[in-house]
C-alpha cells in the first residue's frame, strides 16, 4: 500500500483524521454534523456570513432536520468547528470534502467550485483526500479537479487523493436520511476510491463503489433527470385529463392497478436546487448533434410551465367563477417551500405562481409558510384564510385541516384535496358517480369518492 495511503487510512479507521468541509450548506452541514457525531474533528467553511453566525450560536438553519439540531449542541466547539476562512480548509483537514453550489439561479456554473479549488491548493495537499459532492458535468472530476489540484507539480492518485461520491440527501425526509440512503463512492484510481470508502463507512450504512468518477457523476444526473422527466409526463397526463374531462388521480389509481405503472403526481411545479438544473447539467455533458436531447429539454420546459398554468388557473376562477377584476381579488398562497413538510424555497413552484400573478395584474397577495423562516415577507394566517382566492403549493401536515371551513375557491397545486365545484385540482375532475339501472346486475359498475386523505380517487373491489 502506498505509504501516504497507509499513513491516511490509519487515521480515517481511529477517527484522528480531520475533515474540512467546504461549503454548509443543505447537505455539508448534514455531512460535518455526522462525522463530528461519529468522533471525528470536522472543520466547516462557508463564505455565508449569516450561516457561521447562526452555527457559532448554535442555531441550526435547517429546522426539519432534526439529527442537526439534536446533534449541533453536542458538537458545537468540541468536535465541530466552522469559519468563513476557505483557504484554511486545506492546510487544517487531511481529507477535504467540496459541496458547494455548482448553479447560479437554475443556470450551471463552475464558478463555486473553481473557487474552492483555488483555496484548496494555496497549501500542500500531500498525502490528503480531496472529495467532491457537488452535482456536476460529467466528466468533471477528470478535466477540471485533477488538473486544478495538479497545479502545484503534486500528481493525483500518488501524492494525494480525488474522489467523487455525489450527495443523495432528501432534506426533511424522516425515512431517508444521511445514514441510510447508500452512498455511492468512485476515485480517480482504485486507491483513492478505496480510502474515500473508508471514510463513509464511518457515517452511512452501505458504500456503492463503481468504477469510475464518469460514472458516479452519472448517475447522479441520470436519477434526477428520470424523475424530472416522470414527473414531466404525469403533468402532460394532467393537462391531458383536464381537456378530457377526467380526474387525474382516479386515472393514476387505476392505473397503478397494473404491475408495471409507477406512479408519480401532478402538481403546480418542480422545485428544489437539483431538478432545475441537473437536467441541464446532463444535457451539457453531451453534444446535442450526436445524441437527441429533446426528451430532456420537453420535460424541463413542461415542468417549468406548471406554476404558470396555476397563477392562470387562479385568474381564471377569479373572473369566470367570481366575476371580479383581477386587480382587486385578494389571493391567498398556502405553502412557499417547494416539498411537504420542509422550509426549503429554492426554486419553489409558490415563487414562480406569485411572480405570474403579478404579472397578470394581482395587486393582493398574501402568502402564508409557519416552516419558513428565511426572511420572505408573510401576512397572517387569518389574511391568507380571508383571500378570494387560496392557492395550496405544499401539502405540510401543519396544513391539514385548515381549509375544511373555508368558504371561497382552492386551488389546488398539491393534488391532496377532493376536487368540487369551489376546489379546483391540477388533473381534477369531480367524479360523477353512475347510478345503477333497475336491470342492472349487482356486479355493474360502481365508483367511490376521492379519498380526502391520501388524494387517491377510486377503490379495489374485491369479489370473494
Amino acid at each position: 500500500m502506498n505509504s501516504k495511503l497507509n499513513a491516511l487510512s490509519e487515521k480515517i479507521q481511529h477517527k484522528t483524521a480531520k475533515i474540512a468541509v467546504i461549503g454548509l450548506g443543505y447537505v455539508g452541514l448534514n455531512v460535518s454534523i455526522n462525522f463530528a457525531s461519529e468522533g471525528f474533528q470536522v472543520f466547516g467553511f462557508d463564505v455565508d456570513e449569516k450561516k457561521i453566525d447562526s452555527l457559532q450560536r448554535g442555531i441550526n438553519y435547517i429546522p426539519e432536520e432534526h439529527f442537526i439540531s439534536e446533534m449541533l449542541p453536542r458538537v458545537l466547539l468540541n468536535k465541530f468547528l466552522v469559519s468563513t476562512k476557505v483557504d484554511d480548509a486545506s492546510a487544517i483537514g487531511d481529507v477535504i470534502i467540496v459541496i458547494v453550489p455548482t448553479a447560479n439561479g437554475n443556470t450551471p456554473t463552475m464558478e463555486y467550485l473553481n473557487s474552492a479549488l483555488d483555496s484548496i491548493v494555496k497549501n500542500d495537499i500531500t498525502g490528503k483526500l480531496i472529495v467532491l459532492e457537488s452535482t456536476v458535468k460529467v466528466g468533471t472530476t477528470e478535466e477540471i479537479v485533477v488538473p486544478a489540484l495538479e497545479k502545484n507539480g503534486l500528481v493525483a492518485g500518488e501524492d494525494f487523493f480525488v474522489a467523487y461520491s455525489p450527495e443523495r440527501i432528501d432534506p426533511g425526509n424522516k425515512e431517508r436520511f444521511l445514514r441510510n440512503i447508500p452512498k455511492i463512492v468512485s476515485g480517480i484510481n482504485p486507491e483513492s476510491a478505496e480510502i474515500a470508502a473508508r471514510l463513509y463507512q464511518h457515517i452511512v450504512n452501505e458504500v456503492i463503489l463503481v468504477s469510475s468518477t464518469r460514472t458516479a457523476e452519472f448517475v447522479k444526473l441520470m436519477e434526477n433527470v428520470q424523475r424530472d422527466v416522470n414527473i414531466a409526463l404525469m403533468n402532460l397526463f394532467a393537462m391531458m385529463c383536464e381537456k378530457a374531462h377526467i380526474d387525474i388521480e382516479e386515472a393514476i389509481f387505476a392505473a397503478s392497478t397494473k404491475w408495471n405503472f409507477h406512479p408519480y403526481k401532478a402538481s403546480c411545479g418542480v422545485g428544489g436546487h437539483c431538478l432545475k438544473k441537473d437536467p441541464l447539467l446532463l444535457a451539457n455533458s453531451f453534444d446535442s448533434k450526436e445524441i437527441d436531447l429533446d426528451l430532456i429539454y420537453a420535460a424541463r420546459r413542461i415542468n417549468d410551465t406548471m406554476p404558470v398554468l396555476t397563477a392562470e388557473k387562479a385568474v381564471s376562477v377569479c373572473r369566470e367563477k367570481i366575476g371580479k377584476d383581477v386587480s382587486k381579488t385578494k389571493f391567498g398562497i398556502l405553502g412557499l417551500s417547494y416539498k411537504k413538510n420542509s422550509s426549503d424555497t429554492r426554486n419553489a413552484p409558490a415563487i414562480f405562481i406569485i411572480d405570474h400573478l403579478k404579472k397578470l395584474g394581482a395587486r393582493h397577495i398574501y402568502v402564508y409558510d409557519p416552516l419558513v423562516k428565511n426572511g420572505i415577507e408573510q401576512a397572517e394566517l387569518t389574511e391568507v384564510l380571508n383571500s378570494d382566492i387560496i392557492i395550496m403549493t405544499a401539502a405540510h401536515d401543519c396544513f391539514s385541516g385548515i381549509l375544511d371551513h373555508y368558504p371561497g375557491y382552492i386551488v389546488d397545486g398539491t393534488n391532496t384535496l377532493e376536487p368540487s365545484d369551489r376546489v379546483i385540482g391540477i388533473g381534477r375532475n369531480p367524479i360523477i358517480k353512475k347510478e345503477k339501472s333497475e336491470s342492472s346486475d349487482d356486479t355493474a359498475f360502481f365508483q367511490k369518492s376521492v379519498n380526502r386523505k391520501c388524494g387517491v380517487a377510486g377503490s379495489r373491489i374485491n369479489h370473494s
